[in-house]
């Protein structure tokens, strides 16, 4: 199970190293965030977040204008099979919030 999380963990920061940015300075009252606790994330270690992730991201990159946030709450261990966020995606700035206990 720790495997898996490190897994996931691992996709989350392969995604923001391939042009999703972590700029929450220039965000506007434009910005839209999408947390994954939102979309049924449990982010207890045990029960199984992939598809909620999967729906949050589905919602972000269907936003259209401004520049759509996927937040990722800190204090919590999320436990995700291997994710592909694919695109293409309706804005062209799309912003991930990976937040810290």
């Amino acid at each position: 199970m720790h495997r898996m999380a490190l897994v996931g963990l691992f996709l989350i920061i392969c995604i923001a190293s391939f042009g999703i940015e972590y700029n929450l300075a220039s965000c506007n009252h434009s910005c839209v965030t999408y947390d994954v606790m939102h979309y049924g994330a449990a982010g207890d270690g045990r029960r199984d977040d992939s598809r909620a992730f999967i729906k949050a991201w589905k919602a972000t990159c269907g936003a259209s204008g401004g520049s759509p946030i996927l937040k990722i709450p800190g204090g919590k261990t999320f436990f995700l099979k291997p994710l592909a966020f694919q695109g293409p995606c309706k804005s062209s700035h799309i912003q991930l919030q990976v937040l810290s206990a």
